[in-house]
């Protein structure tokens, strides 16, 4: 039986993945996120293909369909990514990038808005700097971040302060938070960024139990050592870095950072 793909998700595995079906000539269409970040194929759709002969393959999409093949996202209880699915799926050998895009795909279950996990996991796997900011911009590229988004993010680390070991970035234009923390990467030993966008939202990323104080204090989003949230006004979020430096300098003085 002929395979035909569903692919969703932008991102660097995906690009790679639609390279290997077009040099193999296997036919995919790309199906455009929904709402709430859902990806869905209609059931007439899947039907049709089926009826060409042809079985769905979804990747970066999960059914429960009858007759569908997930190709799931890397989880810790998945050996390898879709990347590495497809390729061996289609008999084909993976290049020296595709296993630098391979090493940086995240576990899905802790992939957030800022993490740098894997940059540091690639490190130690012994990747060059210049090698691993390629691939990270490459990912940030494929999912959908402008070069307009790349330069402003730029913009704002160049006015960037510091307290208690706090960093203080302002005035992001967008919400691509990755931009930022995937170029602090270098410059920290431990992560512990604020960051605020004109649209009045913010991230905190760092202490787990920092982002936790401030997740029941302001509300907003909290996981792992993240916290996603929003401010009003200038003296808010005034207020919001004077306690994470409060917080922060907690850490340096128990020699944390």
């Amino acid at each position: 039986m002929e395979q035909y793909y569903f692919i969703g998700k932008k991102s660097a595995v995906t690009a790679e993945i639609i390279k290997i079906l077009e040099k193999k000539g296997i036919s995919y269409e790309c199906v455009d996120e929904g709402r709430y970040g859902i990806y869905d194929v209609s059931q007439k759709r899947v039907d049709e293909i089926i009826a060409q002969g042809k079985r769905p393959y979804f990747v970066g999409i999960t059914s429960v369909r009858k007759g569908v093949v997930n190709v799931l996202d890397y989880k810790v209880n998945c050996a390898h990514s879709a990347l590495l699915s497809v390729a061996v799926d289609c008999g084909e050998t993976l290049s020296d990038w595709q296993n630098l895009v391979l090493a940086n795909d995240e576990d899905a279950y802790n992939k957030y808005p800022y993490s740098v996990n894997q940059m540091a996991e690639l490190v130690r796997m012994g990747y060059s700097k210049r090698a691993i900011e390629k691939v990270r911009a490459y990912d940030r590229t494929q999912s959908g971040v402008s070069p307009e988004e790349e330069r402003a993010a730029e913009l704002c680390l160049e006015k960037m302060t510091m307290q208690n070991q706090l960093r203080i970035v302002k005035d992001l234009p967008h919400e691509k938070f990755r931009t930022i923390t995937d170029r602090l990467f270098w410059l920290q030993d431990v992560q512990n960024v604020v960051i605020f966008t004109t649209q009045g939202s913010l991230l905190y990323a760092g202490f787990g139990d920092i982002a936790f104080s401030m997740f029941k204090r302001f509300g907003g989003i909290n996981s792992y050592a993240f916290w996603e949230g929003t401010y009003k006004d200038v003296d808010e979020q005034n207020r919001i870095i004077r306690l994470l430096s409060q917080a922060s300098r907690k850490k340096v003085q128990g020699g944390l950072l």
